[in-house]
């Protein structure tokens, strides 16, 4: 068993995702980054709630684990989580029923130019019937399944909301519900149907329980950018696009 537990430099004046999840723990449920997970045989059995509530990630079922990428090139040679084939519904658990308003996260579909998903591919899904509510992909279309859907668009870098979502590379996404939604999380799957599994990999998910401001926001996806080094992939008038948090 490999456990990942990578602290922040001491050298850097840049806000860590640590501090920064504490930071903002009273509105986080969670916040998980592949440079603090629990790797057992290469797959990922558990990951550490940087914002100090122990909501911990776990997964306790061999075949339904996502893998570590050691070093992903898609994310300048730093580690990952995700699945190269959407076979199957590998996830990394939240294991309780918490409310989210936000899930912000850092990941890309495939290699980062497709413009057409060829199936359903959840980011992430919820414990009602046919995994909802959902972040899901349409078939053969580059937008975001409505149907009892989480959210069915994304702000990709401080973007507006786009249902058009591909091509995805490697950023920072945000998703917004128009309401609270209370939900057992999975991550990287749909938990009640087969073969929905992302095909991508994911370094920082963040699930928060309740409207963030757009400061707020915006601090989140400026600490996840340059700790992952896709700060060029913000919009330029991104208040962290050429500096980073501190």
């Amino acid at each position: 068993m490999l456990i990942i537990n990578a602290s922040p430099s001491s050298s850097t004046a840049i806000l860590s995702p640590q501090a920064c999840a504490v930071q903002l723990a009273s509105k986080l449920n969670f916040w998980y980054s592949a440079d603090n997970l629990v790797v057992i045989d290469g797959l990922i059995a558990g990951a550490t709630d940087l914002t100090g509530n122990d909501r911990n990630g776990v997964q306790n079922t061999n075949s339904l684990r996502l893998t570590y990428f050691a070093s992903d090139s898609l994310f300048g040679g730093k580690p990952s989580f995700g699945s190269l084939n959407s076979a199957g519904n590998r996830r990394l658990i939240c294991n309780a029923s918490l409310p989210y308003r936000h899930q912000i996260f850092s990941t890309y579909y495939a290699n980062g130019t497709e413009s057409l998903f060829p199936s359903f591919n959840c980011i992430s899904s919820g414990t009602a019937p046919g995994g909802t509510p959902r972040i899901r992909s349409n078939s053969n279309a580059a937008t975001l399944n409505t149907n009892q859907a989480f959210t069915s668009s994304l702000s990709q870098g401080g973007r507006a909301q786009s249902n058009t979502i591909l091509p995805m590379p490697a950023s920072v996404y945000t998703a917004t519900s128009a309401s609270a939604v209370s939900t057992t999380l999975a991550i990287g799957s749909n938990q009640a149907v087969l073969d929905q599994t992302w095909l991508g990999a994911f370094r920082h998910f963040v699930g928060a329980n309740q409207l963030l401001t757009p400061q707020e926001i915006a601090l989140i996806e400026g600490v996840i950018a340059w700790n992952d080094g896709t700060q060029n992939t913000l919009i330029s008038t991104h208040p962290y696009f050429s500096t980073p948090p501190t």
